[in-house]
């Protein structure tokens, strides 16, 4: 028995599969018992890794934890919490927040993929348990212990048992409160003068100080190995140690030998310099750093980011610092310009205190935390925790608890810690560790925020700058191994180029494919949430090894793209490359001369006259066969799918107007394969957008052979058009063949020439055919359904348009139809259209491409290539163009307006030089197909579907169509 040939290759790089007749001595080797050897254990590592998959994403939970433990939302098989986590990780601490509030704060597994599952915990007995009771059965462990590793090696962070023992009883010696008084009276007095002298100066000249500076630890070993920050990872921890080595050399030379004992006696480091070990040796240069970079950790970011959070938090909440001032300078009005405020002051201001507190509990410096358990336990509530298993818990989350803190668990609210009763236990405010190792300089640090705080608040005023990416467009922390404020700066000018913010759900590398491609059914939704969000100002997202996009939402900026720097955006090659399988070259598809000589052609048809001839001759001979369809199925009872009746009218009616041919798609019974084709296509475009690689998935997968198949069916359509409107032609005769070629877009074509003389060929003629079905066929179809939609949900509007329908047509019999002059003069009828088309536009989202580099009107500068989108939808939302009732059903708003929104507000029919030409066209088809059925029906519309409170709702493709295809409706005659 020898290892099978599909191994042979992979352990021996470049032997093919089949043996050679000269086999070597490393093929034999392999070939026997230990190539058998080899793959049974290959073999049995991928069967493990597949069995813990699948153990802690798929099997129940009672299975490791013999008490069923609800899983972090968003768990999926194999992979775990990974893509969760990934999609959520500017928001890490409050997801897991939140999962805790959702889960009535019991206990929640987590794993990521291939790795033993995690237990969160985050109540104060399980706590107690973990850090007292059983103290000895939870280490740090080796997964914390190697994250930090490289920093902290086994100093007293980051080391377990004996060893954390000696370190911690070394340190212990000069965290006193002796030594506190010391460090405020001496120490922190000398700084303070230092700090204030930089505050005077900048209050002096107007200019912006940072209060923040950040310090992280990268964790990913493998993305360190072989990228550039994980470089730049490794230079850093060179620094770090440089810097801690130079400051134990300049300790030692300070010591001469006369003075060594009383210098070495009043610090940590001392301490240290004087510990011998076994042999009776100094502790080497190596140890001394090792513990001087550990307290650093510890020392540096505790007390300054709670500084940081500290002053942000004043800001917010100005009366809790108008009421922090009043104490401060109540207890410091005798104090001298130069003096500082003693250690007794700073203990005895009990709302300066209470203000540390508060800050510390919602934004902790240590968020998150873990251990590991080294021994099998049972939790109090009954979960059984197996060795190994990975137990965390966060500070933030516990500090946002309502079974700890009330209903206004989430408020800064310092006076809490004011209102007498018991302060909470270190297992519920858990800020400093907790049990036997809880934190040594918990008092120092406490001093220290208070000390500062008091010295500065004082002295100065400070208008902070509260501007980030957190909800409403403030500042917000970002996830690292503390919890450091975003960006690294508090009150730091800005440059002068204005920067983006992010999308929600942006990771590193993937961007936000995930975050877009596992919502793509709300696509919409989601783009104008965000937009909201971000008070409507530009956003920035990112897709899988594709440049960053930029995502608009107001006026100002459209007019900007679509006019007054028209020539800088285009269609663009990323828009030309998803449809050009369908649209090629054509007008819908192209820029610059070849989309203007297209444009002026197509212009002919487009004109007042001819919308007229359109009402009373197109639509009136059509109207005639759907009223029919109609009657058919108020007889029958048989419901009718107005979705697929309205999308066969208007594409009968654009066929005979702009090609001149009648198609008969109202006759036909089954929906035509050529609509069928044309839907599915339309999805495939949408989904390019978002997903990666879709060229590739659409070669190699059966939607992409079906893709291929439905451009076939719509070529063979478009062509077949052509050969029967040229046969018309034909049969009208040589004289008369002009003729009939002039009066529709496709005659216009058909008598066009090239400079040979020669006319148009007919593949170029079926792709003009093509992008103005696309345009005509659906815009209008869409909007009827979703006006009949609408009308069923509001059922006033549909009573008051009635009203005025009856009204206009009182004296029209049954067979004829309303003019073009009574389709323009309903007001309210031509409201509900508008309202419609705002709310659900055909085309819900679009993109440009910048095409070169330009500043926008807010100052953000788009370099050349970059793509900008925006969408229809997100604009008719935006609530400082339409108002607070911006989502709102109101065709009265059309009415009451004393100006007509602008075409940069109202984005319906695109706007500037390649607005719609055929907008008035579709403006007077709806209203025309609105009055001529609900002067003649009634119907029962069947509003059932995926949407919210189980209506119907969108789906997501090139247009904004009605989920599953159809709207299905009874039918009453009048």
């Amino acid at each position: 028995m020898s290892a099978p040939s599909w191994l042979l290759p992979l352990l021996w790089p470049g032997r093919s599969r089949s043996a050679p007749s000269q086999a070597s001595p490393a093929t034999r080797l392999l070939s026997g018992p230990v190539g058998t050897a080899i793959a049974a254990v290959a073999a049995a590592s991928a069967a493990y890794s597949l069995y813990v998959a699948l153990k802690h994403t798929v099997l129940p939970t009672e299975w490791t934890f013999r008490k069923k433990v609800k899983r972090f939302p968003g768990t999926l098989p194999i992979i775990g919490t990974t893509l969760a986590l990934a999609t959520q990780t500017d928001t890490l601490y409050d997801a897991f927040a939140d999962a805790f509030e959702e889960s009535n704060n019991e206990p929640i597994t987590w794993s990521m993929i291939f790795q033993q599952p995690h237990l969160f915990i985050n109540d104060p007995v399980s706590m107690e348990h973990v850090f007292k009771t059983h103290f000895e059965k939870y280490e740090k462990g080796p997964t914390f212990r190697g994250n930090f590793h490289d920093l902290l090696a086994n100093g007293i962070f980051n080391s377990d048992g004996e060893q954390w023992k000696s370190q911690r009883k070394l340190a212990s010696n000069i965290f006193n409160v002796k030594n506190f008084k010391d460090f405020v009276e001496n120490a922190f007095a000398e700084k303070m003068t230092d700090l204030v002298a930089v505050l005077d100066k900048a209050a002096d000249s107007g200019q912006m100080v940072t209060l923040q500076r950040r310090f992280i630890v990268p964790l990913h070993k493998l993305l360190e190995l072989v990228t550039p920050s994980g470089w730049q990872y490794r230079r850093d921890l060179a620094v770090i140690r440089e810097f801690s080595h130079s400051i134990i050399s300049r300790r030692l030379e300070h010591a001469t030998a006369e003075e060594s004992e009383s210098v070495k006696d009043h610090d940590l480091l001392g301490f240290l310099v004087r510990q011998r070990d076994a042999a009776g040796n100094p502790i080497s240069r190596d140890a001394l750093s090792t513990n001087l970079i550990n307290f650093l950790f510890a020392g540096r970011d505790t007390t300054g980011l709670t500084l940081t959070w500290t002053f942000l938090m004043l800001a917010r909440h100005p009366s809790v610092r108008d009421k922090l001032v009043s104490e401060i300078d109540a207890a410091t009005a005798d104090l001298a310009p130069g003096a500082t405020v003693s250690y007794g002051v700073v203990r005895g201001l009990p709302y300066a205190n209470a203000v540390m507190r508060e800050t510390l509990r919602l934004y902790p410096p240590v968020p998150f935390n873990t251990k590991q358990a080294v021994a099998n336990d049972v939790l109090p509530n009954g979960v059984f925790v197996p060795r190994g298993t990975s137990l965390d818990w966060g500070p933030y989350a516990l500090g946002r608890s309502r079974a700890i803190w009330g209903d206004d668990a989430r408020e800064f609210r310092p006076e809490r810690w004011m209102e007498g009763g018991k302060v909470p236990s270190a297992f519920a405010y858990n800020v400093f560790n907790a049990g036997p190792r809880v934190c040594l300089g918990k008092s120092f640090a406490e001093i220290e925020v208070v000390f500062v705080m008091v010295e500065l608040l004082r002295r100065f005023s400070f208008g902070v700058r509260d501007v980030g990416s957190g909800p409403g467009g403030k500042k917000t922390y970002t996830v690292s191994a503390t919890l450091a404020m975003e960006g690294a700066v508090l009150n730091q000018q800005q440059q002068q180029q204005q920067q983006m913010e992010l999308f929600p759900g942006s990771v590193p590398i993937v961007g936000n494919t995930v975050a877009v491609v596992s919502r793509v059914e709300h696509l919409y939704d989601i783009f104008t949430d965000a937009m909201e969000e971000n008070d409507n100002e530009p956003l920035c997202i990112t897709f899988m090894f594709e440049p960053a996009q930029l995502l608009i939402n107001d006026p100002v900026t459209l007019e900007h793209v679509f006019k007054t720097h028209f020539e800088k955006y285009e269609k663009g090659s990323k828009f030309k490359s998803i449809f050009h399988d369908l649209l090629a070259h054509g007008i819908f598809n192209s820029d610059g001369e070849q989309w203007k000589s297209q444009r002026k052609l197509a212009a002919n048809i487009f004109n007042v006259k001819n919308f007229k001839d359109f009402v009373e001759h197109a639509f009136a001979e059509k109207m005639s066969d759907l009223v029919a369809i109609m009657d058919a199925a108020a007889e029958s009872g048989a419901m009718v799918n107005l979705n697929d009746l309205f999308l066969r009218f208007t594409m009968e009616g654009f066929c005979k107007i702009a090609f001149g041919v009648e198609i008969g798609c109202l006759a036909q019974k089954e929906k035509p394969a050529f609509a069928v084709s044309f839907d599915r296509c339309q999805i495939t475009f949408q989904r390019r957008f978002v997903v990666p690689f879709h060229r590739l998935l659409e070669f190699v997968t059966p939607s992409g052979a079906e893709f291929r198949s439905d451009l076939a069916v719509i070529r063979d359509f478009s062509r077949d058009i052509i050969d029967r409107r040229l046969a018309i032609a034909a049969a009208a005769g040589a004289d008369d063949a002009d003729a009939a070629k002039s009066h529709d877009l496709l005659g216009y074509l058909m008598k066009q020439r090239d400079a040979a003389g020669n006319p148009i060929g007919r593949a170029e003629l079926s792709t003009n055919l093509i992008n103005f079905l696309f345009a005509g066929r659906d815009t209008t179809g869409l909007t009827l359904t979703w006006t009949f939609l609408l009308l069923a949900r509001h059922p006033s509007v549909l009573a008051k348009l009635v009203s005025e329908i009856d009204a206009a047509t009182a004296g029209l019999a049954d067979a004829q139809t309303v003019s073009y002059d009574v389709v323009r003069s309903l007001s309210y009828a031509n409201a509900v259209m508008h309202e419609t088309l705002r709310l659900c536009p055909p085309v819900a989202f679009n993109s440009k491409q910048a095409v070169a580099d330009d500043v926008l009107p807010n100052g953000l500068f788009v370099p050349r290539g970059t793509v900008i989108n925006w969408g229809s939808y997100a604009f008719a939302r935006n609530r400082r163009i339409w108002g607070e009732d911006a989502r709102e059903f109101r065709p009265e708003r059309w009415l009451e307006m004393a100006k007509v929104p602008s075409a940069f507000a109202y984005n319906v029919f695109n706007s500037g030089p390649r607005i719609c030409l055929g907008k008035s066209f579709a403006e007077i088809e709806v209203v025309f197909v609105m009055v001529e059925l609900l002067r003649r029906f009634r119907f029962g519309v069947v509003d059932v579907g995926k949407g919210p409170g189980g209506k119907k709702t969108y789906a997501v493709s090139s247009l904004m169509t009605m989920e599953g295809g159809e709207l299905l409706a009874t039918v009453q005659r009048r």
